[in-house]
């Protein structure tokens, strides 16, 4: 490894991202070299889930099964095919996808729906909280007048 002066690194949180600068004079101290350069990589990842929310995408678009060449075209993306393959995998193995064998390869399809899969995320995360209420409270507050009006003819449809 070749001697790092300085570093631009890309530090997030809550709110706000900055750049920042890093310069070791004579050397870095503290954290090790390697754990400045894991930083700088970082910080060009994708969010955590994200490839596979773009594959599902991919997926609810199709017409009917696609493969994994079909999708990584779809993305228009330079992954490789096995990313893509094991991807589609993961989606299969947590029952979001169904396979069917083509060929020597798999074709995949979405067994939910986008809305579907929503729906679920939101009651997951309603299940994960102390007070549902103030969490829907919250929920609703966020909302704009015409989705809090879709939401009080669904509540008025369902009798609630």
């Amino acid at each position: 490894m070749g001697d790092l002066a300085s570093a631009d690194v890309l530090w997030s949180g809550l709110d706000e991202q900055c750049y920042d600068t890093v310069s070791w004079p004579g050397g870095p101290s503290g954290p090790t070299l390697w754990t400045w350069k894991l930083v700088l990589v970082m910080a060009d990842r994708r969010p955590m889930g994200a490839l596979e929310g773009d594959v599902l995408d991919v997926l609810w678009r199709a017409d009917g099964p696609v493969t994994p060449a079909d999708v990584r075209v779809a993305l228009d993306t330079d992954l490789a095919y096995t990313t893509v393959m094991t991807i589609l995998s993961r989606l299969w193995q947590k029952g979001l996808a169904a396979r069917t064998k083509q060929g020597r390869a798999f074709a995949y399809e979405a067994v939910v729906s986008e809305s579907d899969l929503a729906a679920s995320r939101m009651r997951d995360a309603l299940a994960g909280t102390s007070d549902r209420t103030a969490t829907m409270s919250r929920f609703v507050d966020g909302l704009d007048k015409r989705e809090a009006a879709a939401l009080r003819a669904l509540l008025d449809e369902a009798g609630g």
